[in-house]
């Protein structure tokens, strides 16, 4: 399978599942854990003392001279102030890589044309931060990941069948995706904006997946420690994996994707970076802050705006409370009812057209939670905005 992308910050979070045992066993978790390319110790920078640590997290596909990066993504992680924050980066970003012959152009070319210590030199470049620590998964091994949790809870927001990264077809709607499924959404690009939305996906995925394992339980996961220490490569000893990985529940999670557009040149497809809202991302990155680039909405006339709230959680009195706070922001209530299932994990505010995507914004600011999602063929409403409320409202009950 060609152009596998991964989300490997998923590891991160999979060892605090696992009953660690003795010190013993431990130490062989961390042998079978090492990096077998040992060069890339070279481009890592130790972290100080209580400082910040910041994790390349790379999913790698292919051998030689086709080996690619094709997921790429930074964690930082703050012990002193119990954040973590996730900087997705696009694996085809324009780069240039000096004394080689090669024609590759693109951040994910660092494996083919050097090595994995020219990708961790190129990622640092681009942020303008020193790189700590460095893990890196393959596709097969996700898929894997994915299987042994059951699956990953979704919704899956547009048609998916890109036949250049695997034959899995998946209809938009809330839903349950296999391992193979999974790595297929993950590296699709058969989206308006290919590379751009896949970023965005990733996320989600991330994010069900932390909710996947711990909606599993730390000792009925499904897979062992020794089967998790194979799959994973990584400078990081269990130990220092663990320590992070606890530090996630109780954490303040933020993420955000460099920001840019797909740009085309020939046969190539490339990310564009946008320099000046990627410097304020990066500031934001950098000293644990909310990514998340606020939508100016004080020009919605809430009183205008209709309304149906749907439960799509399950939980008794959710669409009555979420229209309670939508009525007391001004809003109009149409109707309130139950979604067709109880599947959604998040809160969507679904709309019906561009000329009320703003006001969808405002709805998910209002609500505290949710995201705005546009309606297209997919969803069928009644009014020009559906807020389905999903079991991340539990927050606000």
């Amino acid at each position: 399978m060609s152009r596998i992308t991964l989300i490997v910050g998923i590891i991160l979070i999979v060892v605090i599942a696992l009953n660690l045992g003795t010190c013993a066993y431990r130490n062989s978790l961390s042998s079978s854990m090492a990096l077998d390319d040992s060069s890339v110790s070279s481009a890592l920078v130790s972290a100080k003392n209580d400082e910040p640590t910041y994790t390349l997290l790379a999913g790698l596909n292919g051998s030689g001279e086709n080996e690619c990066a094709s997921y790429l993504a930074v964690l930082r992680v703050d012990y002193q102030n119990n954040t973590v924050s996730l900087l997705n980066i696009p694996s085809n970003i324009t780069a240039t890589y000096s004394d080689t012959d090669s024609k590759g152009t693109m951040l994910r070319d660092a494996p083919h044309i050097k090595d994995e210590r020219e990708l961790v030199k190129q990622v640092s470049s681009l942020v303008g931060q020193d790189i700590n620590h460095y893990v890196r998964i393959t596709g097969e091994d996700f898929a894997s990941l994915v299987d042994s949790l059951g699956g990953l809870n979704v919704n899956v927001e547009q048609y998916v069948d890109d036949p250049t990264v695997g034959t899995a077809v998946l209809d938009p709607g809330q839903q349950t995706l296999n391992g193979d499924q999974a790595l297929v959404y993950v590296s699709a690009k058969n989206y308006t904006d290919g590379y751009g939305q896949r970023a965005n996906v990733q996320n989600q995925v991330f994010t069900a997946f932390v909710q996947a394992l711990e909606d599993k339980g730390g000792l009925d996961f499904a897979m062992s420690a020794d089967d998790i220490a194979g799959k994973i490569k990584t400078d990081m000893s269990y130990d220092e994996i663990g320590k992070i990985a606890s530090l996630f529940p109780n954490a303040t999670f933020y993420s955000n994707t460099v920001p840019g557009s797909q740009s085309v040149s020939g046969d190539k497809v490339s990310w564009s970076v946008a320099s000046s809202s990627f410097s304020q991302i990066c500031d934001q990155f950098k000293n644990g802050q909310n990514m998340d680039t606020s939508v100016d909405t004080s020009g919605v006339n809430k009183g205008s705006v209709s309304i149906v709230v749907l439960n799509g959680a399950g939980a008794d009195g959710y669409s009555a409370q979420a229209a309670q706070v939508l009525t007391n922001a001004g809003y109009t209530i149409k109707d309130t009812g139950n979604a067709e299932s109880f599947v959604y994990d998040e809160t969507l505010v679904i709309y019906r057209s561009d000329n009320d995507k703003l006001a969808a914004e405002a709805i998910v600011q209002d609500l505290g939670t949710g995201r705005a999602v546009a309606a297209g063929v997919y969803y069928n409403l009644s009014t020009n905005i559906q807020v389905v409320v999903g079991k991340d409202w539990t927050s606000h009950v």
